[in-house]
């Protein structure tokens, strides 16, 4: 059988406008999904249902990728080439291509398999699948695994077990493991290597007194002793890592619950911080604070939504504990909550991951490819139930 050749698969990559964007975010319906049984078609006309096929032409797979579409959807992190790839890990990877570009990225064969007609999802959650609670809440990204991929880390509502969920490397999380109970005693919690020992660790806050803690990450999904990195941290909230001042270390940005100013309390990578520097005034009227480099600058930003009208903002980060003037990422984010950011995909892009459900209340979770340019790509469902 013929294997057919596309243009739209050669070297593609989804960058959306900032307008574009603000579209998506509005969007509460999850990107488009098909069937196995429809990819199945797809392969079948694409390469005779050959899933490891390399015939030479520069398109590799049974849905007959090349090589830049492949890295840039995130394929690399499964295999070189798609061919050397599982026929699950070829679907998934078709499934973002399929939510940005449609189906006519396979122009012949996408349409004749009714590739944009199924909006079946192919690997549907099982019972055992995460997060089995009754929703999830206090959402941190980071490598809490130690094999170079970002994991979610996030508090069970209903005991306060902590729990991992790792990470893929290419958009998916696989299932988790207890990382300890105890936890709903803490809020607050934010990730960072805070103790300079190349592990990420978590940052939390005791309810009953405003101490803070640093839970030092062991690099194998687990914590050791608690270090107290200070306290009076009561009268402050949004807590969210990130190296501001660009000096290595990872420091940590809060609003004042007062006024809403906004400080930097700069690492020592020892597990405590220094004296406090103020990064800006008016913070107050933002909420959702997440620290990450959304415009590869190499810099550390902060995101954070607008309490008025869910206007999301991108502050980018001086390298100087101060942010310069924000930029619009998309209008429509108080349909989220717990909102946070990782590169979860492995692109080298920092992602944004949230729940669309109000507070107190269990919903799918979404995430927001980063195009590394202040803004955010089709975002897909990760999971049911958190």
């Amino acid at each position: 059988m013929p294997v057919h050749k596309h243009s739209w698969l050669r070297g593609a990559r989804a960058i959306l406008t900032a307008g574009t964007a603000a579209a998506l975010a509005l969007s509460v319906t999850p990107a488009s999904a098909a069937s196995v049984a429809t990819w199945d078609k797809v392969a079948q006309c694409e390469s005779g249902g050959n899933w490891s096929i390399n015939t030479g032409n520069g398109y590799y797979g049974g849905l007959q990728f090349s090589r830049s579409t492949w890295d840039s959807f995130g394929g690399k992190a499964y295999a070189p080439y798609a061919h050397q790839a599982t026929k699950q890990q070829q679907i998934l990877i078709a499934e973002r291509v399929l939510g940005v570009q449609g189906e006519r990225a396979w122009p012949t064969c996408g349409p004749k398999a009714g590739l944009g007609r199924d909006h079946a999802n192919p690997y549907p959650p099982t019972p055992t699948d995460p997060p089995g609670d009754a929703g999830m809440t206090d959402f941190v990204g980071g490598d809490f695994t130690g094999d170079g991929r970002s994991d979610v880390v996030a508090r069970a509502k209903v005991n306060g077990t902590l729990f991992v969920y790792p990470g893929n490397g290419a958009g998916a999380l696989e299932a988790r493991r207890s990382m300890g109970t105890g936890w709903d005693s803490l809020d607050e919690l934010t990730g960072g290597d805070f103790n300079g020992d190349g592990n990420t660790d978590i940052a939390a806050r005791a309810k009953s007194d405003g101490t803070l803690f640093i839970y030092p990450g062991n690099g194998a999904g687990s914590f050791n002793s608690p270090i107290m990195a200070g306290t009076g941290w009561n009268h402050v909230e949004e807590l969210t890592g990130g190296d501001f001042n660009s000096d290595g270390k990872a420091d940590i940005a809060a609003r004042t619950k007062a006024d809403g100013t906004l400080f930097i309390y700069p690492g020592n990578g020892a597990g405590t911080f220094d004296t406090p520097i103020m990064a800006g005034t008016g913070w107050n009227h933002l909420e959702e604070l997440t620290g990450g480099d959304f415009n590869s600058d190499g810099k550390s930003d902060i995101a954070a939504r607008a309490k008025a009208d869910g206007t999301l903002f991108i502050y980018p980060g001086n390298g100087a504990s101060t942010f310069n003037s924000p930029v619009s990422a998309g209008s429509g984010w108080n349909i989220m909550r717990d909102i946070f950011s990782a590169d979860l995909n492995g692109d080298g892009n920092t992602d944004i991951t949230g729940v669309q459900a109000p507070q107190g209340t269990s919903g799918n979770m979404y995430l927001y490819p980063g195009t590394g340019q202040n803004t955010f790509a089709t975002r897909y469902t990760l999971g049911t139930g958190w």
